[in-house]
């Protein structure tokens, strides 16, 4: 059966909630029980194939709702279809279900919020299937991408994480795990984590441990920072099993137990005409040819063979090993993490000269911010060559940034430097980010301008996540690109009424034209608009401090923000 990738619908009994919209945490408004239910319709992704069916929820903080192992008839996630959320959590509630990407010990701030996703279908029948879920409105300067694929005639799920700072400053990146509820996690070996229902293979260097409950990947020691616009990603291989009551042996192409009279195994796809060669103590090997199927649990009685059995190993048609399953494995110890007490410190770029930012593209650590920044500056005066060439240099150094292949697009086109049809700048951020609303809010702004009476139906997309209206614009202003970031706004205030739009608005007529009766005008609009989401992120306090300097007479300008 060939990978199939399809939306419809799932009805979930959910507790209702109340937003408290005097207080937040990052852009969101806290939450609080109402203390009823009703049945919901939420949106589902899924993906399929003979062996598994995973369920994805992206109203739900992106989470994999269900993932049902056809060959058990069972959920390995055992999630019910009724969600009963929690007090707790960074918002005052928490629904534990599903599996999701947490950040430190708690549920992201958007965790019941909606994600953007993108479904990946095979190119053909041999070729496996992906789902991408991503998060930019994360109240936080981080921004979380998982894939999940599933090939044909496999039962692995392959996961891949990336999470970015999207900011010029250290930010915290303490135990970032994803998290499936389960019991009885045992870390069998270095990187291979092992539960009743189902084990999970992790790539070299990722940490592994348990956190509130949860089979966790930590990725990152208690204390620790992503540096400024750094890209850290973890990839691993969550693999169901269902006649096992515990395992000495997990691989991509299945889990396996041993035992002096057993030799057990769930593989994840056909093992054909394999060799089993079984070890005893003696060092003798006795050897069969063995055809294992992932529908059944491959059983082999081992109770005829004379001596002690110690270990068996499994050899492919073309004689490579491709399983050593020994007889009893001793659990690893957790690792320790260790402990980082202190944060390194960012200079404070808007302050420093270009003579001082130049000192800084010899900084292992801070030449790529400060790259960024000087090519800012320059394009900021419309020196678009100066700013392309410091835009090369930063990404000699971080070449998986997609918003600094983004940015030197967006460079190139308002310098004209761009040759023929093809930008290949933003064909390599669509490769690291195919979601990043950043490129989507360039195929607006890169159209001629046109003065309809209907909203871009290029940006409507952006309305399943309207936050990352208020993302784009910063990004804008950030990379010195003010024309652009006014005319994205304008656009953006079609779609939706955001005070921070306004409040945005406002702060590039009084800062960058002097026009202080539109500025003034944006800001009575910025009272009436919409708010949450609250401001978080650092340009936009730059933009409420500049605003209340200007209208100090203004009290709803001057007491919305507290905080700021």
């Amino acid at each position: 059966m060939p990978v199939e990738i399809y939306e419809d619908s799932i009805d979930i009994h959910i507790d209702l909630l109340d937003a408290l919209p005097e207080t937040g945490v990052g852009a969101f408004p806290k939450l609080a029980l109402r203390m009823e239910q009703e049945t919901r319709r939420f949106r589902c992704i899924n993906l399929e194939n003979e062996y598994l069916c995973i369920k994805f929820v992206p109203a739900l903080g992106g989470r994999l709702w269900s993932l049902f192992d056809k060959r058990a008839g069972r959920d390995v996630c055992a999630t019910p279809g009724e969600a009963n959320l929690m007090p707790g959590g960074v918002r005052g509630v928490e629904l534990v279900a599903g599996a999701l990407l947490r950040n430190e010990n708690h549920e992201r701030e958007n965790a019941l919020g909606n994600v953007d996703s993108q479904l990946i279908p095979p190119g053909d029948e041999s070729e496996a299937g992906s789902v991408l879920l991503s998060e930019v409105h994360s109240g936080s300067p981080l921004t979380n991408q998982v894939r999940y694929t599933l090939s044909p005639g496999s039962a692995c799920l392959r996961v891949e994480v990336t999470v970015q700072n999207r900011t010029l400053d250290y930010v915290p990146y303490n135990l970032n795990c994803f998290a499936t509820p389960c019991s009885d996690p045992v870390l069998i070996a270095n990187g291979v984590l092992s539960t009743t229902q189902s084990s999970f293979l992790f790539d070299a260097g990722t940490f592994v441990g348990v956190a509130s409950g949860f089979t966790g990947l930590l990725r990152r020691p208690e204390g620790s920072f992503l540096g400024p616009r750094q890209v850290d990603s973890y990839t691993f291989d969550w693999i169901p099993h269902f006649g096992l009551t515990s395992t000495t042996w997990v691989g991509k192409i299945g889990a396996a137990s041993l035992s002096e009279s057993e030799f057990l195994m769930d593989s994840a796809e056909p093992l054909l005409a394999h060799k089993m060669l079984v070890q005893i103590s003696t060092g003798e090997t006795f050897e069969a040819v063995v055809d294992i199927h992932p529908e059944v649990t491959y059983r082999a009685d081992l109770g005829s063979i004379p001596g002690n059995v110690v270990a068996v190993q499994l050899k492919n048609p073309t004689n490579h090993i491709v399983a050593t399953v020994t007889c009893s494995v001793a659990p690893v110890s957790w690792p320790s993490l260790p402990y980082h007490n202190s944060k390194p410190v960012s200079p404070n770029w808007d302050e420093l000269t270009d003579a001082q930012l130049l000192t800084f593209t010899s900084d292992p650590l801070l030449r790529v911010p400060a790259f960024i920044k000087l090519a800012a500056r320059a394009s900021l005066v419309l020196d678009f060559s100066r700013a392309d060439a410091c835009y090369e240099q930063a990404l000699l150094f971080n070449a998986d940034d997609p918003l600094l292949w983004w940015a030197k697009a967006v460079n190139r086109r308002l310098g004209g430097m761009e040759t023929g049809d093809e930008r290949t700048e933003l064909l390599n951020a669509h490769f690291l980010a195919p979601l990043e609303p950043c490129l989507r809010a360039e195929a607006f702004l890169s159209q001629p301008q046109v003065h309809g009476k209907d909203p871009s139906p290029l940006l409507e997309p952006l309305n399943e996540t309207p936050e990352v209206f208020i993302e784009v614009a910063c990004q804008l202003i950030d990379a010195g690109f003010i024309v652009e970031a006014g005319r994205f706004i304008d656009e953006a205030l079609r779609h939706v009424d955001f005070a921070m739009l306004n409040y945005l608005s406002a702060f590039l007529y009084l800062e960058y034209s002097k026009m202080e009766a539109q500025a003034a005008e944006h800001v009575m609009k910025g009272n009436l608009g919409l708010c949450p989401p609250f401001p978080y992120r650092a340009t936009e306090g730059k933009a409420i401090e500049t605003l209340r300097r200007r209208f100090p007479t203004d009290a709803t300008l001057a007491n919305r923000f507290l905080s700021i």
